[in-house]
């Protein structure tokens, strides 16, 4: 029995702007036994791209940089997001630094699985897709995509490029260091003036059973700081 067979996905669209990475999975991808639709975007119309994906596949494989030489002003991330609320599988992936990855937090609520492009052997590729197929058609997370309501103390601000990124340490969580987080995430009036949510902390929606940082999604930041002292106050 092949992969594919296994997953109940037979075919698979690959999403990439460079047509080599494209040409490497479809290789692997066929040998497992799919079907390869490949879609190298090419116009700034979402929408036209969403239907072209789930117009000629069961499932999606889609590349996070998708802005290389083509028009496009969307990322994979906010494709597998779309996706995800019209209930399709799909699997985001990236060699993005981790560094860099902060960008792709904004949507990774509705990115119900991430591998690295380094990691894009039909295994792994099958699990995750069973994962998707799990939380988007029948509802049920994995537990390291389970969120619980959390308090987050934001410690710094700094601002990469455009984009303003807050810091958080994330109450429960096992890592001991700062997790970015983009301010845009924050409630208002914290997300317009995030340097004022620096040393407050916030309830948010985390998945705590994430191990890497680079998978820990933020939802849902209480619009006022948490009454810190009650918190952390024995009863």
């Amino acid at each position: 029995m092949t992969v594919a067979e296994r997953t109940s996905l037979h075919r698979i669209a690959v999403v990439d702007d460079e047509e080599d990475v494209v040409r490497v999975l479809e290789r692997r991808l066929v040998r497992a036994g799919y079907e390869v639709q490949r879609v190298i975007p090419q116009t700034p119309d979402l929408s036209a791209v969403l239907a072209e994906i789930m117009g000629g596949s069961d499932a999606c494989l889609c590349d996070h940089d998708l802005r290389g030489g083509h028009q496009v002003d969307f990322s994979g991330a906010e494709v597998v997001a779309a996706l995800t609320e019209n209930h399709f599988p799909s699997v985001l992936f990236t060699g993005v630094l981790s560094a860099e990855r902060y960008v792709i937090r904004r949507n990774m609520a509705r990115i119900p699985a991430f591998l690295p492009r380094d990691e894009l052997d039909p295994t792994r590729i099958a699990r995750a897709l069973a994962e998707s197929v799990a939380e988007v058609r029948e509802g049920r997370r994995a537990p390291r995509r389970r969120g619980r309501r959390t308090p987050v103390t934001i410690v710094n601000l700094r601002v990469t490029g455009t984009e303003s990124l807050v810091e958080g340490l994330v109450a429960g969580w096992p890592g001991s260091e700062p997790v970015g987080i983009p301010a845009d995430l924050l409630a208002d009036p914290w997300r317009s003036e995030p340097a004022n949510a620096v040393g407050r902390t916030f309830f948010a929606t985390i998945n705590l059973g994430e191990s890497d940082p680079d998978h820990l999604y933020f939802e849902d930041f209480e619009s006022e700081p948490a009454q810190t002292d009650e918190l952390l106050t024995p009863e």
